[in-house]
C-alpha cells in the first residue's frame, strides 16, 4: 500500500494516506499510511499513527499534516515523534478544513502567475486558489485558453519559481477565470505549495 501512495501522493490524497510537510522551508514532503486515527468527541483534536519509509527525514520536526481517512480530509499542524523505525506519531488540532468532496486542501490566495501555451504569447494572472493538484486562475486582460489545452504555469513560492505543467480543466469565460490541473510534481515542489497554503488555512 504505500508503494502505490507514494506514487499518487504527489497530486492525489489517496483513502488512508497521509502527507507530512516539515513547516522549515528546504525539505520535501513524504507520504505514509495511516495506521490508526482518532478523532475528540468535538472533531479537533487529531491523533495518527502513521508508517512512512523514512522517520528520520522529519523526525523531531514541526510539520503540517494532511491525512485522508473515512471520506474527510483533515489538516493540522504537529510534532514528528519517531515511535520506532518506520512509523511516527502525530498530534495536533485540526483546522475546519474538512473537504468531502476533494482530496487535497485547498486555500484562497492571490499569487501573480504566468501561464504560457506551446508557440503562443504569455498571460497574466492571479491565483484565487490553490492546492498541491491544481489552482483556479483569473486572467489580467486575456482570453483564457480552450479546455484541454496544455499550460506551463510559472509561480514563484518560497522566493524559487516554480515551474508545473498542467492541463486546463474548466473554462469560464465571463469571468477570464480558468481551472488548471496539474499534471505532476516533484516532492519539493509539493513540499512549497503545501507549506503555503496550510499557512493560510491552519491557525
Amino acid at each position: 500500500m504505500e508503494t502505490e501512495l507514494a506514487d499518487r501522493s504527489m497530486l492525489d490524497l489517496a483513502p488512508g494516506a497521509v502527507v507530512i510537510t516539515p513547516v522549515d522551508p528546504g525539505t520535501p514532503s513524504i507520504v505514509g499510511s495511516i495506521s490508526s486515527m482518532t478523532v475528540g468527541s468535538v472533531g479537533l483534536a487529531v491523533h495518527v499513527v502513521a508508517r512512512v519509509r523514512d522517520t528520520g527525514s522529519v523526525a523531531s520536526d514541526r510539520v503540517w499534516v494532511t491525512a485522508r481517512e473515512n471520506g474527510h480530509v483533515l489538516a493540522f499542524q504537529a510534532v514528528a515523534r519517531q515511535v520506532r523505525e518506520g512509523v511516527l506519531e502525530l498530534s495536533g488540532v485540526a483546522a475546519p478544513v474538512a473537504e468531502h468532496r476533494r482530496a487535497l486542501v485547498r486555500a484562497a490566495t492571490d499569487l501573480g502567475v504566468q501561464l504560457q501555451v506551446r508557440g503562443e504569447d504569455v498571460l497574466a494572472g492571479r491565483t484565487v486558489d490553490l492546492s498541491r493538484g491544481g489552482c483556479r486562475i483569473a486572467l489580467a486582460d486575456a482570453e483564457p485558453p480552450t479546455v484541454g489545452t496544455g499550460v506551463e504555469l510559472r509561480l514563484t513560492l518560497e522566493n524559487r519559481t516554480t515551474v508545473i505543467e498542467t492541463i486546463v480543466q474548466r473554462v469560464e469565460p465571463a469571468s477570464r477565470q480558468l481551472v488548471l490541473t496539474f499534471c505532476s510534481v516533484t516532492p519539493e515542489e509539493a513540499a512549497r505549495i503545501d507549506r503555503h497554503v496550510m499557512s493560510l488555512v491552519v491557525a
